[in-house]
């Protein structure tokens, strides 16, 4: 007889996908699907039509052994007041990885990074990777993403290997970081420790807490360099040791300052 594996709650996807349908419908969200993955997930894409206001995209669960991010949408939709978003168009990419979420694995069931190969970046051979099945579903869809994600873009991240320190990848069509990149930096510090300038482990540079305008063939990276969005963040907040309960609220509340920080630009 086969043994039956429990799969804990944070990773149980098909209880995730009942919970992000109903929080979206619930909330008046269309949930489109725009494609399969292997095993035939959907990837969904939420939106509530095109309306007035600045086009802001939220994506997460680009890698599966990063729960919060997509549990926080959810949570964001179920304790929604329409009013809140009420001056802007915002959309929803909750869950990219299905497969690696499930599996509570950073990649997905071919063993491949989601997050990479959305570009060729010149001169980088040591990060060309190939396009995943997910993100040729994604680059699929360009012209609705860019649509959706022209005024500005986050991407919701953890760093599993990390117990306080956190960073922030960001991309403004600027020289140095801004007040938007300087915005999310100085919301995490509340909760967590910058990380110290260096190297991180995967030899990234790091000043004052931020990683600007790295080009590594990634989602964020590709729209950005595409034109397809005048500003991209990246949040790595700190997973080990940290409870899920604080995590998620903290995605939530990175969430909240997103959208209000273009409430306040609809002008």
């Amino acid at each position: 007889m086969q043994k039956l594996v429990k799969i804990k709650w944070p990773h149980n996807v098909d209880l995730y996908f009942k919970k992000l349908r109903e929080s979206a419908s619930n909330k008046g969200f269309a949930v489109k699907e725009l494609g399969k993955t292997k095993k035939g997930y959907p990837i969904y894409f939420l939106d509530k039509g095109v309306r007035p206001g600045p086009h802001i995209l939220v994506t997460s669960g680009f890698h599966g052994n990063e729960p919060a991010g997509p549990w926080s949408i959810v949570k964001f939709l179920e304790n929604l007041i329409g009013g809140f978003i009420s001056d802007v168009d915002i959309s929803f990419i909750p869950l990219i990885n299905p497969e690696g979420f499930e599996s509570n694995t950073r990649e997905n069931g071919d063993g491949l990074d989601t997050n990479r190969g959305y570009l060729v970046p010149e001169l980088k051979k040591e990060v060309i990777k190939p396009i995943t099945k997910e993100g040729q579903i994604l680059k699929d869809h360009e012209k609705l993403i860019s649509g959706s994600t022209k005024d500005g873009l986050i991407c919701l991240h953890e760093a599993p290997m990390f117990e306080n320190n956190f960073f922030v990848y960001s991309y403004e069509k600027s020289e140095k970081p801004g007040e938007f990149t300087k915005l999310f930096r100085d919301l995490e510090s509340k909760y967590f420790s910058i990380f110290p300038d260096g190297l991180t482990p995967r030899g990234l540079s790091v000043t004052n807490g931020i990683i600007w305008k790295l080009y590594d063939g990634a989602f964020q990276d590709w729209l950005f360099r595409e034109g397809h969005t005048e500003k991209a963040i990246v949040t790595e907040t700190p997973k080990r040791g940290v409870p899920f309960s604080q995590r998620l609220n903290v995605n939530i509340k990175i969430i909240e300052t997103f959208v209000n920080y273009y409430k306040l630009k609809k002008n």
